[in-house]
């Protein structure tokens, strides 16, 4: 069985099968620097927007490390 991401991605990892169907949004995904496909949720633009809220960075301060 192969996937969208291409020939051999099962073997690799990407065990789409096992998704629950009742959790729509998860997917597997390329990463540059990662051999085998991961699993990745969908977040949407208002979850993203809830999350810098609270956990956005504070500013910088002139010559501060980040």
């Amino acid at each position: 069985m192969d996937t969208v991401l291409g020939e051999g991605t099962r073997e690799r990892g990407a065990e789409v099968h096992l998704i629950d169907p009742a959790l729509p949004g998860f997917a597997y995904v390329w990463l540059e620097t990662s051999p085998s496909p991961v699993r990745a949720a969908f977040v949407s633009d208002r979850e993203l927007t809830a999350m810098a809220e609270v956990y956005g960075a504070e500013p910088y301060s002139e010559g501060e490390v980040g």
